[in-house]
């Protein structure tokens, strides 16, 4: 979400696997044009071996910091 309270988003009928969180998060990375922060939680295709090598060139684009939450995070 946005300042402004747009949502990025994108609705898929199949299921998600590491490689549509990747073009997810490339479009996402496209569309923002000042440093920002994105947390992700600890699902599997968030800690695959692809998803990390992406993150890092996040992290050199506009992400300036990613996150990972805690094992356990209550709400």
């Amino acid at each position: 979400m946005y300042r402004k309270n747009h949502l990025f988003s994108q609705v898929l009928e199949s299921t998600f696997n590491t490689d549509k969180i990747i073009d997810f998060i490339n479009s996402f990375v496209e569309q923002i044009n000042k440093k920002t922060v994105v947390i992700f939680d600890n699902s599997p295709i968030h800690k695959s071996k692809k998803f990390g090598a992406k993150m890092q060139e996040w992290k050199e684009k506009r992400c300036s910091n990613i996150l990972l939450t805690s094992i356990f995070s209550p709400s």
